[in-house]
């Protein structure tokens, strides 16, 4: 018998966010057990099943990412792991619940993962019919507490969103449409910094030589900051002045180092730095400079890891061919652009 080929949905959230209740709610049956005693969910359970609109489909209901215990976490690094197989991960999310618990640790976790594995997200917001009852006393109204939650996810804009009431039965088929839609969704392109996440800065250094127009950045540059802005995450700006990193005085060189590795060194009080991104001009300065553990890239390798739909394959082969080069071997460099050459 031929195999047949199914979506896999995997629903994600904290513990009683109503993971197992959306479940219920697309399968029309008592497919995962519900109860408000924490932890119900044990493992991850699985249903198979057709939604017109996508076709056969695995439904995946995963333990809670917020269980405080050794058997929790292990049930946390198994949920995580069932993100790498699913075509469409569904966070739910009961804004209250979360507001009152006043952190995102388990959405941000959620939507980072499923950002950096390339994995389409859609949010269902569960609004229970107790809600307002639930917020009395905290001065907040759902519509602020489902921004709070909002927060969390890297891609606002583009993140496909629900709000409904998970135990009524009568909303089956509206749950069913909206996954269709999020489930056909492709990405337009690669995100520009899949990798980075909200706890930590990016510092981009920036030379602005002679070839820097003049009143704007660099396209490259000014991407990459407003992709940045827009998941959330700290930015700083550097300039090392190359001409003076490059100098055959030792104290100008050092001068420009030690102004350098301050300017990093000032995010350690916020999490430290995650990334560093430099022009290619400049990363003969900036390899020996940035500190190991901070990873370093160029905005022309974020520029090729976007264009290559995030496969980097052949340019990391490419890099590896440099290791076979011998002595009197030619090697072609080209590139082209799009202005005036200045300097």
């Amino acid at each position: 018998m031929a195999r047949i080929e199914r979506k896999i949905i995997g629903i994600f959230g904290r513990i009683n966010a109503g993971k197992s209740t959306c479940m219920n709610l697309l399968t029309q049956q008592e497919t995962s057990l519900v109860d408000a005693q924490p932890g119900t969910t044990a493992d991850i359970k699985s249903a198979l099943l057709e939604i017109h609109a996508i076709g056969p489909c695995k439904l995946l209901d995963t333990a809670g990412l917020d269980e405080e215990s050794r058997l929790g976490e292990k049930k946390r690094r198994k949920t995580l792991d069932a993100l790498e197989e699913v075509d469409l991960a569904v966070l739910v999310i009961d804004p209250v619940q979360t507001l009152l618990a006043e952190e995102l640790s388990v959405e941000d976790s959620v939507a980072t993962l499923a950002r950096k594995l390339g994995r389409p997200l859609c949010v269902v917001f569960n609004r229970r019919r107790d809600d307002e009852v639930r917020l009395q006393g905290s001065g907040t109204t759902i519509d602020q507490a489902r921004r709070f939650c909002f927060s969390a996810l890297p891609d606002q804009a583009d993140t496909p969103v629900l709000d409904l009431d998970l135990s009524d039965p009568a909303r089956s088929n509206e749950l069913s449409a909206f996954l269709a839609g999020a489930a056909g969704r492709t990405a337009a392109e690669t995100p520009l910094l899949p990798m980075v996440h909200r706890h930590g800065a990016v510092v981009l250094h920036i030379p602005m030589d002679e070839e820097t127009p003049s009143g704007r950045l660099l396209r490259p540059q000014e991407m990459a900051m407003e992709a940045l802005l827009r998941a959330g995450v700290p930015v700083g700006l550097y300039r090392v002045d190359l001409g003076l990193a490059r100098s055959d005085n030792p104290a100008l060189v050092q001068q420009q180092k030690r102004g350098f590795l301050n300017f990093l060194g000032s995010f350690d009080a916020g999490g430290g730095v995650q990334l560093v991104i430099t022009d290619s001009q400049a990363i003969d300065i900036m390899d020996p400079w940035v500190p190991r553990e901070i990873p370093l890239t160029t905005f022309s390798i974020m520029m090729v890891n976007q264009t290559a739909c995030g496969d980097m394959s052949v340019f990391q082969a490419g890099t590896r061919a440099l290791d076979d080069l011998k002595a009197g071997d030619k090697v072609l460099i080209a590139e082209a652009c799009n202005h005036d050459r200045i300097a």
